[in-house]
């Protein structure tokens, strides 16, 4: 996000401890120290990359533990932008799915439309976790909602949900 400046607002993630996928709450909070954060960003950078590495790979559990490592550095007071945490995720998400953790992957993907109510790929997300649920009309809705935010090929995960 962006204020009327033109400064970017940084936000600062808290995790409920209590358990493993608990709601995110962002507060804005731009006291670190640039060096600080640009070191925490370049290294939160390495690690998202490896995890995404892992994942075109296949090794999914690999993928979860870098994307929950850089989800969990923010928690710990890491700077970081909301756009950049929902795409961590939403990654996390397409993780969990693909391994049938359909509940943790629908609790990220909830987080990031939480965060992100517009992004075409939360509703993906979503849509895929609730698919896994077998919960088809609700899945159904959540592709349509990633269509109409945006994304074609939301289209085709909505008629396939529909078969």
């Amino acid at each position: 996000a962006s204020s009327g400046s033109g400064a970017v607002v940084i936000f600062r993630v808290t995790l409920q401890r209590s358990s493993l996928q608990a709601p995110i709450h962002c507060t804005s909070n731009m006291s670190s120290s640039p060096g600080k954060q640009r070191g925490m960003k370049r290294m939160l950078r390495e690690v998202k990359k490896a995890g995404d590495e892992a994942f075109r790979s296949g090794k999914f559990d690999e993928s979860i533990k870098h994307y929950s490592f850089c989800i969990s550095a923010a928690s710990r007071g890491a700077f970081i932008k909301s756009s950049r945490l929902v795409v961590l995720l939403g990654n996390r998400s397409a993780a969990y799915t693909a391994i049938a953790s359909y509940e943790l992957a629908l609790n990220d993907a909830d987080t990031c439309l939480a965060i992100r109510p517009e992004w075409p790929k939360g509703w993906i997300r979503r849509g895929l976790a609730l698919q896994g649920l077998r919960q088809h009309e609700a899945a159904a809705a959540a592709f349509k909602k990633a269509h109409l935010e945006g994304d074609a090929s939301a289209l085709d995960l909505l008629n396939n949900s529909l078969d």
